[in-house]
């Protein structure tokens, strides 16, 4: 018997009950044309074949009250049995003569031999020739590849959306942070040209992962302003960049850039500035108070410098998207959107009236004014023109020293060897050149001036007569857990309904998170209580709430807008091209997964890293909602996947089969059958560890979405 391993799943919402049967078709779709190829060769070289099965049918699942039968599907046409099995996991073609188990050759001997002849019976797998079997064995993998291509050709003839090169925000205190990377356009990646081909976004980070940790990337770009001019540099990625759960792989520290366009849904926040504009789902910004943007960079660039100001909105209604076609762009419809201008009034802050305890700086951006001016990693800040500062606000200071025209005085603690240094730098703050993305335990960016530094959970100063000093915090104190409640029933129900759980974050996580607190106390809606755990002398205390007050001072700079992702669409112009898009498609699919291979093997990329049958479920599906061209491509990637990896040469699959039929070609007898045996059975027990580690990552990545 011959067996294929695949991993298959589905997902239960009635609005993804589409999108979840196309990932079904398609997944049954490559396990059918993987064993099809098996099927047709066998035929072919003269082959009986008993079964034909998508799925495995090994036994019935008994659930008490309900029994599920091993077959949901069989019949027999000619010699054939051909069915879908209970256990979606795989497929498998029934040849007489052929086993998987060493220890059945000689019932499978025995029942594909003549008993009065003694000869094998010229229809059983082991009478055909070693080159025969070698062919039979490899034309399930040759069917995935060239279906690969077929899918890849499909999406490219009808159009792929994808999001391009295109860098949006930087992780703050990151490799792309220090480059200043935010808004630019990837050119060129190891060599390879972006605009040569189809290149999307994610194409980028896998070439990071691919090259591993410390191996740097050559990256050629275009900046914002500098159509012209391109730039090229190389960033040396790091591991472990965002404390979350599985993403301890070498990253650069970058995120896909947002568009100039509302969302579909949820354009505008309800209880923000924006909500009681005249906005409308789809409208593209084409200006901010005059200037021109295109993204969400060049809106924040704009915004920063009127953070405490009506904005005017110029926004085009009715007009389509850009779309990439044979490598020209073609802007559809411009001409023909309506355009007005939306004034949308600042977005107060949410304060607390704390002043948290900050670390040394972590890191400087290139180019900087802190960078110019000599300010270095390890430095700290003492304080900011000759008086303390509270990190949260820092920022929004220096962008009214930049509109006043006024230099920023730091005094600045330098350790050079024991030696303590008291330093004294004058620099020129900027208004916004990128966006800084924040998460957990990353140091907190002040990109007016170019530097990150760790905000920690320690109170450094309460305002007197401010929230948090009206609930008893003090100096000193130190925060252990961090929640963000409502005191208002119905809001608390519209918040959950939105955001499908109330914030919290505690324990080693909140130790040099406190930025994310405050990104979040800036995203609550009205009624919002900060509820937090402190601890005061080493002894934890009771936990005390502070009800969040709207700052007449301090202002956001984004005022409730939702933006969709910046999308271009792929097409080819004809079936040759879309062939000749497939086939490097699926060449550059294999370069990927073979280099991924490596580096997991040698421990560049992490083992937690891998996915099972929930990531493959989840993944599909979800490509599968944007669009039955972006599943088309995600089921070639896993159709080479599967390919590759059942071409590994482990006993049990097709590369295994490979191997021991290479030995028979060479010697001239089988492999013995007790070494083949053992070498079967340790195939099989590495195989089903990794399937249940995988299983297990998939749990313990996801469980996040569902506490």
């Amino acid at each position: 018997m011959h067996w294929d391993l695949v991993a298959a799943s589905s997902l239960f919402s009635l609005s993804l009950l589409w999108p979840i049967v196309q990932t079904i078709i398609g997944i049954g779709l490559i396990i059918f044309v993987h064993e099809l190829g098996h099927f047709l060769a066998a035929k072919s070289c003269g082959v009986k074949c008993e079964k034909f099965y998508v799925g495995f049918d090994a036994f019935d699942i008994n659930l008490g009250v309900l029994k599920i039968p091993r077959k949901l599907l069989h019949f027999t046409w000619g010699e054939t049995e051909y069915g879908i099995g209970i256990l979606p996991l795989g497929g498998y073609v029934k040849m007489l003569g052929q086993h998987d188990n060493p220890a059945e050759a000689d019932q499978e001997r025995e029942r594909s031999t003549d008993s009065e002849s003694g000869r094998l019976d010229p229809r059983s797998y082991m009478a055909k020739t070693v080159p025969q079997r070698m062919l039979i064995i490899s034309a399930g993998v040759i069917m995935n590849l060239i279906f690969g291509i077929i899918f890849a050709t499909m999406a490219f003839s009808f159009g792929v959306s994808y999001q391009p090169p295109t860098i949006g925000g930087t992780y703050s205190g990151s490799p792309a942070w220090q480059k200043n990377l935010s808004g630019a356009e990837v050119i060129e990646v190891n060599g390879i040209k972006t605009g040569d081909r189809y290149y999307p976004f994610n194409s980028l980070a896998e070439a990071v992962v691919m090259g591993g940790e410390d191996v740097e990337v050559d990256l050629e770009i275009r900046r914002p302003g500098t159509e012209s001019q391109t730039e090229k540099l190389s960033v040396t990625p790091v591991s472990g960049l965002i404390n979350q759960r599985g993403m301890d792989f070498p990253m650069l520290g970058i995120a896909p850039m947002q568009s100039s366009r509302l969302r579909l849904n949820d354009f505008v926040i309800e209880h923000a500035p924006a909500f009681d504009s005249t906005f409308e789902s789809g409208d593209l910004i084409t200006k901010v108070n005059g200037a021109s943007v295109n993204n969400l960079v060049d809106l924040k660039k704009e915004l920063s410098k009127i953070w405490d100001q009506d904005a005017t909105f110029t926004v085009l209604r009715g007009v389509e998207e850009k779309v990439f076609t044979y490598r020209q762009y073609q802007d559809k419809g411009a001409s023909t959107g309506k355009e007005f201008d939306v004034v949308v009034k600042p977005n107060p802050m949410f304060i607390d009236g704390l002043s948290m305890a900050y670390g040394e700086i972590v890191s400087v951006q290139e180019g900087s004014p802190a960078h110019q001016e000599g300010i270095k990693p390890k430095d700290k800040i003492l304080s900011v023109n000759d008086k303390p500062f509270n990190p949260m606000l820092l920022s929004q200071d220096l962008r009214q020293m930049a509109r006043d025209g006024q230099t920023a005085k730091l005094t600045v603690r330098r350790f050079e060897g024991e030696q303590e240094n008291i330093l004294t730098f004058n620099l020129v703050p900027q208004f916004l050149t990128g966006v800084s993305s924040e998460d957990v335990g990353l140091p907190f960016a002040v990109d007016e001036i170019g530097i990150a530094f760790r905000v920690l959970s320690e109170v450094a100063d309460v305002a007197p007569e401010g929230p948090a000093a009206k609930s008893g915090i003090a100096k000193g104190d130190v925060f252990v857990k961090a929640t963000i409640e409502y005191s208002d029933t119905q809001i608390r129900e519209k918040y959950l309904a939105e955001n499908k759980k109330i914030f919290e974050i505690s324990g080693d996580d909140l130790a040099n998170s406190w930025p994310i607190v405050n990104q979040q106390m800036q995203a609550a809606w009205p009624s919002a209580v900060l509820k937090l755990v402190i601890k005061r002398g080493g002894k934890e205390m009771p936990p005390v709430e502070i009800a969040l007050v709207k700052s007449e001072k301090y202002f956001n700079i984004i005022r409730g807008i939702g933006l969709e992702p910046l999308q271009e669409v792929y097409i080819s112009p004809t079936l040759a091209d879309a062939a000749k898009c497939g086939l490097y498609q699926v060449s550059y699919d294999s370069q990927k997964i073979l280099k991924l291979l490596k580096q997991l093997f040698v421990g560049k990329v992490p083992v937690t890293a891998l996915g099972g049958i929930g990531t493959i479920a989840i993944v599909s599906t979800s490509e599968a909602t944007s669009g039955t061209t972006r599943l088309l491509l995600f089921l070639t990637l896993l159709s080479v996947n599967l390919a590759i990896l059942n071409f590994l040469p482990i006993p049990v699959l097709d590369g295994g089969h490979m191997v021991f039929l290479a030995y028979e070609g060479v010697t001239g007898r089988p492999p013995n059958e007790k070494v083949q045996e053992g070498l079967t059975m340790i195939g099989a027990l590495m195989l089903l560890t990794l399937m249940v580690f995988a299983f297990g990552m998939d749990i313990w990545r996801f469980s996040s979405f569902f506490q």
